[in-house]
Order: C-alpha cells, then structure tokens, then sequence
C-alpha cells in the first residue's frame, strides 16, 4: 500500500503534545479509516499559520480513556477518542506564506484559509507528493531549536529577554515580539495577519474586498486586534478597526510618535474611539529586553 500524505490544522497547545508524547488524535472515527500506518501527517498550526511538523502513523488507532489533550483537560471530557502513536520525522518553522505559490492544494491563494477549516484539509483529501517535498525540504531548511515549549511561560520569557533588539520600524521583527509577548500573557489563540472575517462571527462575515490585519489575541471570547503603521495608511487603518471593533475588547496601533495625533483623530468620531491603544515601536522592543517593561506592556495593552 502507497503511503498517503495528510495535513491536519491543530493548535499551539496540542502541538506541544504531539511532538513531547508522539501521540496524535481526532475526534471523527471516518478519519481512522483514512489515516494508514505509515502515512505522514504534516501539522498545521492554526493562529500561527505555520507549518510545524511531519509525523509517521505507527500502528492502529485506539481509544482514549480519559482526557489528554490541552482543551480536554480544561473541559474535564475526551474530545478526541481516536488516538494513534506517531514517529517525528521532521519538526520546524514555516510560515504558510514562505510556501504558499507553491503547493498546489491550495488553489485560491487569497482564501487559503479555507483549506484548513476542516480535517484532513485539503478538503478531506490527501496532498500530493510535490506538496509534501516542499512542506519537508523548508522544514528540513528551518529546524525548531531544541526543548522549545510555546505554552510554557517562564521559557518564553528566557527567550523574549534574550532576543536581540531590532530596528525600531521593523514591521515583522514587531510582530514577531508581539506574537511572543501574546503567548505569555496567555492569549487562547494567536491569528497572524488574519483576515477580518477570522474575527468576525460566522453569521456576520464581511462579503466585499478581503481585508487583513497584522495581529490578532483572543481571550475568552473578546479579540485584541494589532495594526503595526510603519509606512501604513491610517484611513485604511481605522476601515479595517470598524470591521471588527464589536468583537474587540482593544484595537491596537503601534506607530511612530509623530503618527499618533493622527490616529487619535481620525478614530474620535468612531464608536470605538476608546478602545484605540496607540503604542510606538520603542514599547515593544523595551519589552524584549526587560521584564518591568513587559509587564508594563501588559497594563497597556489589557489594562
């Protein structure tokens, strides 16, 4: 029998247990069928929108007895009662937009997202082998550092106060820290430049001009939407607030001083107006290098 290669979306924290107790599991039992020993499971985690793994299915599936996995735990049930071991093949980090034009799944590349809102993705289907040599050669190219945990806190922050400071108007090198900085402060799902529907409820999607943002926390059902202003456009800015202001507890802006008066001003004959956090680019990267400023931060940002 052909091995089958499958993507499977998971989150952070059910990452961080299928590659420290290479066990994986679903919570739909047409998917044992499907799944194989010896096929690969390529893991996608969603918020991120990375690439994580590759996994070799051994053995058959079995049930789950008690909870396991990060949201079971919480929840005190089984959620997913398929599990199966699995084999690391290959770990590490690569953003879907790195790879994007060339795998061929996914054919509408503005709507990629909608390749992964069920398991398998793919539309339940298996990819081809020329996706999966591309997943696995940029995997093999960006290899994830040894003992790295992205839920443990206190490892985060090592990592954090160890990183070097960018450029003040690095746009990415912000957003990196910032997705950082959300996983410490406990954020239950981290979206990077997410499209605004991803924030809005499904019975309320925005149906014009696909819309992005750089950076989105969420917690408990409140989203923090992040828009980093290097060289952007603030009518453009404050358009995209209005589509998801309802769903937002803060809207923040990191910016240049010389900017802020603008956004300000701009936002003050909008209902959400008191919900702006304007913040420059010298607050994030304090927060990188010592942790008073990160708590500061924190007070900034969720108050």
């Amino acid at each position: 029998m052909v091995e089958q290669n499958w993507v499977f979306a998971i989150s952070r924290q059910n990452w961080t247990i299928v590659k420290d107790h290479s066990v994986w599991a679903t919570n739909y039992e047409h998917i044992t069928h499907k799944v194989k020993p010896q096929d690969r499971l390529v893991l996608y985690v969603v918020g991120l929108k990375v690439f994580k793994g590759i996994f070799e299915a051994e053995g058959e599936f079995y049930k789950a007895k008690e909870p396991f996995w990060s949201d079971e735990l919480k929840e005190g049930r089984v959620k997913y009662p398929y599990q199966i071991k699995v084999k690391e093949l290959q770990t590490g980090n690569v953003p879907l937009e790195d790879v994007i034009e060339r795998l061929s799944f996914i054919k509408v590349k503005p709507f990629a997202g909608i390749y992964f809102q069920r398991n398998p993705a793919n539309y339940g289907k298996p990819i081809d082998q020329s996706d999966y040599d591309v997943i696995l050669g940029e995997l093999r190219q960006r290899p994830e550092p040894t003992g790295m945990r992205l839920v443990e806190v206190e490892k985060e922050i090592e990592k954090v106060l160890a990183k070097p400071v960018p450029g003040v108007a690095d746009h990415d090198g912000i957003i990196d820290t910032l997705t950082t900085v959300g996983d410490i402060f406990g954020s239950g799902e981290l979206l990077r430049k997410p499209e605004v529907n991803e924030l809005r409820p499904s019975a309320k999607q925005f149906k014009a001009k696909v819309k992005h943002l750089d950076l989105a926390w969420k917690f408990g059902m409140s989203w923090i939407p992040f828009e980093v202003q290097v060289h952007g456009n603030v009518p453009d800015l404050i358009y995209r607030f209005n589509l998801v202001h309802q769903w937002s507890h803060r809207l923040v802006v990191v910016a240049e001083p010389q900017f802020h008066e603008e956004i300000k001003e701009a936002a003050q004959d909008y209902p959400f107006a008191e919900k702006i956090v304007v913040l420059e680019p010298l607050d994030i990267f304090k927060a990188s290098t010592n942790l008073p400023a990160l708590l500061e931060l924190r007070r900034m940002i969720l108050g």
